[in-house]
C-alpha cells in the first residue's frame, strides 16, 4: 500500500510540475543552420550507440557527436551548456519494479541531464524509435535525475528531484 500511495504522489508530482513546465520543441522550429547541423550528424543515432561488455555499458558510436546533438537540444530549450559526461545507464521503474529500460544520459555535472531512451538486443544498444524525443532535467545539483514511471506499459521519463523541493524542469526536443 505504501509503494501505491509513493508511485501516486510521484505521478501527481509530474503532472502538477512536470507538465506544466514541460516544452515541447518540434525539430523544424529549429533555425536552418541547427538542422542542417542535426541533419549532417543524424546517421550517428541510426547505428549502434554502445555495447554490453561484461555487464559494463560502452558507448561505442561517436561521443563527439552525440554530446553535440544532445548539447544543441539543450540549447533549443534555452539551456546553453557543455555536457562532461556520457554513458549508458540502466533504470528502474519508480512504479513498476523489476521493469528497466535503458538511456544514453549525457550530464554538465553541475545541474543539467539529458537522455534518451535505448534498446538492448545481442549485447548491443539503438536507439529506440518509439521515442525519438530527448528528456532534459535541469535544477539543483543534488538532483533533478532522469527518472521513469511505467503507465499503460509505456515508459514515460520525469524528473526525480530527489530534495530539490521543486527546482527541477523537464524538457523533451525531437532528437531527429
Amino acid at each position: 500500500m505504501k509503494k501505491f500511495i509513493l508511485s501516486l504522489m510521484a505521478l501527481s508530482m509530474f503532472v502538477a510540475v512536470g507538465c506544466s513546465e514541460e516544452s515541447a520543441t518540434d525539430y523544424n522550429a529549429a533555425p536552418a543552420e541547427e538542422q542542417n547541423n542535426l541533419f549532417g550528424r543524424s546517421s550517428v543515432w541510426n547505428g549502434v550507440i554502445g555495447i554490453e561488455d561484461n555487464g559494463l555499458y560502452k558507448v561505442t558510436a561517436d561521443e563527439a557527436a552525440l554530446m553535440a546533438d544532445l548539447e544543441t537540444n539543450l540549447k533549443r530549450e534555452g539551456h546553453d551548456t557543455k555536457l562532461q559526461t556520457l554513458e549508458i545507464v540502466k533504470k528502474e521503474s519508480a512504479n513498476t519494479p523489476g521493469d528497466f529500460g535503458y538511456m544514453l544520459v549525457g550530464a554538465d555535472k553541475v545541474r543539467t541531464s539529458i537522455g534518451v531512451w535505448l534498446v538492448r538486443s545481442n549485447n548491443q544498444f539503438t536507439i529506440d524509435t518509439g521515442f525519438t524525443n530527448s528528456t532534459s532535467c535541469t535544477g539543483c545539483a543534488m538532483g533533478c535525475n532522469l527518472s521513469y514511471m511505467t503507465i499503460d506499459g509505456k515508459k514515460l521519463a520525469y524528473c526525480n528531484e530527489n530534495g530539490c523541493d521543486y527546482d527541477c524542469t523537464k524538457s523533451e526536443t525531437s532528437v531527429f
